[in-house]
């Protein structure tokens, strides 16, 4: 089996997420992760494989609103993942199902998450919570419960962020719901993908008409936006090998988006 060496894995690890990764029109011009420790993962890729991630959510990991399945985020990154480590076997499982909140989420946490051993599981979460009005300290207080559950069984974990809703306004709920996540990650040490600022500055920006960030129904996302979304994953996990590989900074990693989220 051909394996990518050890030290460039390690390097690719290592090196810094850069706005330019992803396609032109997916790209955000500042950071779009808050940093966090993803050592199983590293470790995994170090060894040439095999890695096993777990794409964990509601409708936007499941894939409402994209033509086919094969246009869900989590195949498209599958698909991106296997372009940049060739030889390196991988699988990306997409347990989303359209409509849960973290405790619809949380009652299938062992069965769909936690049995399949995960090196990383990628959770997308908050947006149903906000739409339904649940309380914010019981989001905060489940979602870190599942945190310390995933943790414990061996597996990294990386948050997603709620989506972008054109409609939304500062102050709100929702944006209080975006900010949660965000705070959860930071305080537990968690990587967050800043999906709503991504989103924010796709809309805003023109990268993605309204068309093409959004479906029909102005909530979900679409094959455009999902493969948008599959990279800014990949390159949050492994930078493309074309990219200039240059040292860790030393000072903090989180950085703000540098838009500001509505």
């Amino acid at each position: 089996m051909r394996r990518l060496p050890c030290l460039l894995l390690a390097a690719l690890l290592l090196s810094p997420v850069a706005a330019h990764a992803a396609s032109p029109r997916c790209a955000m011009p500042g950071s779009f992760l808050i940093a966090g420790d993803m050592g199983r993962l590293r470790a995994a890729l170090n060894k040439g494989g095999p890695v096993t991630i777990v794409a964990f959510g509601s409708s936007s990991t499941e894939g409402v609103g994209a033509s086919t399945r094969e246009n869900a985020y989590p195949a498209q990154l599958e698909a991106i993942l296997r372009q940049r480590l060739p030889g390196v076997p991988l699988r990306v499982l997409n347990r989303g199902i359209g409509g849960d909140t973290v405790r619809q989420m949380m009652a299938r946490l062992d069965r769909d998450v936690i049995a399949a051993d995960p090196d990383l599981v990628i959770w997308q979460t908050g947006t149903n919570d906000a739409l339904r009005r649940i309380d914010l300290n019981l989001f905060e207080d489940m979602t870190e419960d599942g945190l310390d559950r995933m943790r414990a069984s061996g597996a990294d974990v990386m948050l997603m962020e709620p989506q972008y809703l054109p409609q939304d306004t500062p102050g709100s709920l929702y944006a209080r719901y975006v900010e949660e996540v965000r705070t959860i990650g930071r305080e537990e040490k968690v990587p967050v993908l800043l999906r709503h600022a991504a989103m924010a500055h796709w809309a805003k920006s023109g990268a993605l008409s309204g068309a093409a960030l959004l479906s029909h129904d102005g909530l979900h996302m679409t094959d455009a936006s999902y493969r948008c979304l599959a990279e800014l994953v990949a390159d949050a996990i492994v930078p493309p090998v074309a990219q200039p590989l240059t040292p860790a900074p030393t000072s903090p990693a989180i950085v703000p988006p540098s838009a500001p989220v509505r």
